[in-house]
């Protein structure tokens, strides 16, 4: 793992305030459910464009070894 970069830790600190925020507002609330809350926390990393590395990895590898993309 490299790294981090200031872009690197400035996303981190707000990915944390989000999910924070998120937690501290439903800590108490009867209604939310742990499926809404985990489809609110898995927004966040959207949100953030925080993805499976794996996921990027292979789409790297495809357009590498198929379209021939760089």
């Amino acid at each position: 793992m490299s790294e981090m970069t200031d872009k690197d830790r400035e996303t981190k600190k707000e990915l944390i305030d989000s999910i924070q925020s998120i937690l501290n507002a439903n800590k108490d609330n009867d209604y939310c459910c742990q499926y809404w809350l985990s489809d609110k926390i898995k927004e966040q990393f959207k949100l953030h464009e925080i993805y499976d590395w794996n996921i990027i990895n292979y789409r790297n590898y495809i357009n590498i070894l198929f379209l021939n993309k760089t």
